[in-house]
């Protein structure tokens, strides 16, 4: 019998380093991918956010501030104001300085 746990995720405070749109040129439909950087204990993870178009950047991801994360796999969540989960894809981690 296979039980599957739909758990509320749990989220720790992690802040924001970088937040960096990039464009990647041209075409009737250009793409702005967004990359996040977040400070969490010890390590810096770098995550595709997606493309811009499609996510409404909040305010709260200005570097220096503080947001709420939940570290799953290949993947960090982060809570907007609004109480919505942005998926982002971890590309890497490095140890913060």
């Amino acid at each position: 019998m296979l039980i599957v746990s739909c758990a509320p995720r749990s989220y720790q405070r992690a802040q924001v380093v970088n937040l960096h749109l990039h464009d990647n040129g041209g075409g009737e439909t250009p793409i702005v991918d967004t990359y996040l950087r977040i400070h969490v204990d010890r390590l810096i993870y770098i995550g595709d956010c997606g493309d811009a178009k499609h996510l409404s950047i909040p305010k709260e991801w200005s570097p220096g501030n503080n947001i709420d994360v939940s570290l799953k796999k290949s993947r960090f969540y982060v809570k907007n104001p609004s109480g919505k989960d942005y998926a982002c894809d971890i590309l890497g981690k490095i140890m913060a300085k």
